[in-house]
């Protein structure tokens, strides 16, 4: 297709998904931008990009809302019935389910349009940490967090702990923002900002709910826009081995 039909596409999903409200229809709002991001970046263009996501950072944001306000945790040890998954809300995925079960679980109830949060712990460190991992395609994202209040170590677990209640939803948003900094600070302050775009959607593909991720990828499209292209090709993915717990 020419460059230039592609990019009235681009604009045309964005101006589709500026039309759209944000708090009424997230997902659809979400569904356009993400395609015009998709095809921002395969030209690319650093300006649409930094305007699809943009709108995708807002759509983001109003489903995340929308589960946080839910107050609704639900703790997920088994793989559940498509029946069972119909509630808004924060959803901690546990041994022995791992990542890509979470994964699996964030796209079933998105593809609903059921605003939820999905958040994979692994057993406890031996600091009494929880890791939190995201799990993409082909590639993954870890960070270690506190784990919520009256949590105990205890060996033989297939947690290797237990706990007197679930967690808040409060606990839910920093297990996302945790994972979304480690992204991060993975980033080579003196790569070329075309190069941290790259990685930065590499990441976001990985963990798409992190706010702080749309926004670094947003600032690093609009730094790229203002500089020459590197020279060179590079790729160096900043994701983890895909093969996690």
């Amino acid at each position: 297709m020419p460059r230039a039909e592609i990019l009235k596409q681009i604009d045309d999903l964005v101006a589709r998904a500026k039309g759209e409200d944000p708090a009424a229809q997230p997902f659809e709002v979400e569904r356009l931008a993400a395609r015009a991001l998709q095809l921002a970046h395969s030209l690319p263009d650093y300006l649409r990009m930094a305007r699809a996501g943009e709108v995708l950072r807002t759509a983001r944001a109003a489903w995340r809302a929308t589960a946080l306000e839910s107050g609704t945790v639900t703790l997920v040890r088994v793989r559940m019935a498509r029946t069972e998954l119909t509630q808004p809300g924060c959803y901690l995925v546990q041994p022995p389910m791992i990542g890509a079960d979470a994964r699996s679980l964030r796209d079933m109830l998105h593809s609903r349009a059921i605003a939820a949060i999905v958040v994979a712990r692994e057993p406890m460190t031996s600091k009494g940490l929880w890791p939190v991992v995201a799990v993409g395609q082909s590639s993954t994202l870890r960070a270690q967090v506190d784990p919520p209040p009256g949590v105990r170590p205890q060996a033989g677990s297939p947690t290797g702990d237990v706990a007197d209640g679930l967690p808040g939803v409060e606990w839910f948003e920093g297990a996302l923002g945790a994972i979304g900094r480690a992204a991060i600070a993975r980033l080579r302050p003196t790569d070329p900002a075309a190069w941290q775009v790259e990685d930065l959607v590499d990441a976001l593909e990985v963990h798409p709910d992190d706010l702080g991720l749309h926004d670094a990828l947003i600032d690093a499209c609009v730094r790229a826009e203002a500089t020459p292209p590197p020279d060179g090709q590079r790729r160096r993915p900043i994701v983890e081995d895909p093969f996690c717990f």
